[in-house]
């Protein structure tokens, strides 16, 4: 069977769940990226028959993340997926307010791919 390999970030609620949702299928395999690992989720994948690896990881750690990606990537063999996706739907919620009232420093948050919750 040909398998491909999507990997998700922010996929463990909202818009993100759902886009992992529709890509449960046996030929697929997903590394799904988010804050959270979801419970439902991973039995939906069993069920599906989808092979499932969830890493609970916070995106703002970027340079961790990709050296985690890379050595994961590494130890797949070769000939095993026919095709790789990355679906990057992580993003930034920032507080609302004009443009002009924000910091440097939000601006920049607002740049990058990541999110920090605003009180945890």
């Amino acid at each position: 069977m040909t398998r491909h390999l999507f990997i998700l970030t922010g996929a463990s609620r909202g818009m993100g769940l759902a886009i992992a949702q529709a890509l449960l299928r046996p030929e697929h395999t997903l590394l799904c990226i988010s804050r959270h690992a979801n419970g439902t989720l991973a039995a939906q994948a069993t069920a599906a028959g989808a092979g499932l690896t969830q890493w609970p990881l916070d995106l703002a750690n970027a340079v961790g993340a990709a050296e985690r990606l890379q050595a994961w990537l590494g130890e797949q063999p070769a000939a095993q997926f026919a095709s790789a996706t990355l679906i990057n739907n992580a993003g930034v919620v920032p507080a609302p307010g004009p443009l002009q009232s924000a910091t440097a420093a939000e601006l920049s948050n607002a740049l990058r791919v990541s999110w920090r919750p605003p009180c945890c």
